[in-house]
């Protein structure tokens, strides 16, 4: 009973926090809730006015606006998630006075709203490009949400740990955007595992969400010859889940003593 009670609680809590980040992030913006379809549309603009410039073609035939929609979504999860997780402390001082708020209540809430929001996103996307003729529906739409939640997994679990090293020092912040800038040349927007050379695959593919946009293809197109594999983003988001969690509670306790 006391631990159904204590779940209700921190769900509440939850719940709270994640109506705190809405009212926060959109209700003081004139575009509101907009806001969340137009950066990655900006995204997806982009890259597609890139690919005509250059007169980029996809090698294996795909039409172009799927392609880029289904690597550009769990990115920006992935980046607004570790983002947003990293700045949990620093952001949430005021509240995290309160007793029953902890750190990793604000983290599971800011993932969950990254994850909404990458869906209505997706689905958005989805349904425009169907309706449109740019594309058909995808082979296997629940792997291509499931890509989302991966993207956010691995976004919660690199946020927590520099979540804990934003407590020591702020250059984490300015370290950390600049790195995920790069890592966008880096992570197969703008190619397919399938279409490198054997050694620079190998090397790319050491970073798991290279291996969550092979999923999100895999799953969107038929007989897309990729290199996913789901396993090796747990052996990476795993671990580092384990070590944010462990560390907050370490600095939290120091904090608590000084």
């Amino acid at each position: 009973m006391k631990r159904s009670s204590a779940l209700k609680v921190q769900g509440r809590v939850i719940f709270a926090i994640i109506m705190r980040e809405i009212k926060i992030r959109y209700g003081r913006q004139r575009l509101g809730y907009l806001w969340a379809v137009i950066e990655p549309l900006v995204y997806i603009v982009s890259i597609l006015i890139i690919f005509d410039v250059m007169g980029r073609k996809i090698r294996s035939g795909l039409p172009l606006a799927p392609f880029v929609v289904s690597a550009v979504v769990p990115f920006l999860t992935f980046r607004n998630t570790a983002q947003r997780v990293m700045m949990s402390s620093h952001n949430n001082r005021a509240i995290l006075a309160y007793p029953q708020i902890k750190v990793m209540d604000i983290i599971i809430g800011r993932t969950l709203l990254e994850i909404a929001n990458s869906f209505c996103v997706l689905m958005i996307f989805i349904a425009g490009m169907t309706l449109t003729g740019l594309s058909p529906w995808p082979s296997n739409i629940l792997g291509v949400v499931m890509s989302v939640f991966l993207a956010a997994f691995l976004g919660m679990s690199l946020g927590s740990v520099l979540n804990t090293i934003g407590q020591y020092t702020t250059s984490i912040e300015k370290i950390f955007p600049p790195i995920l800038r790069v890592m966008v040349l880096f992570s197969g927007l703008f190619y397919t595992a399938a279409e490198l050379p054997g050694v620079i695959r190998d090397i790319l593919l050491m970073n798991p969400i290279f291996h969550v946009i092979e999923y999100s293809r895999e799953s969107y197109f038929e007989n897309l010859r990729v290199f996913a594999d789901i396993p090796f983003i747990f052996y990476c988001g795993v671990p580092l889940l384990f070590i944010g969690f462990i560390t907050e509670k370490t600095a939290s306790r120091q904090a608590t003593l000084e």
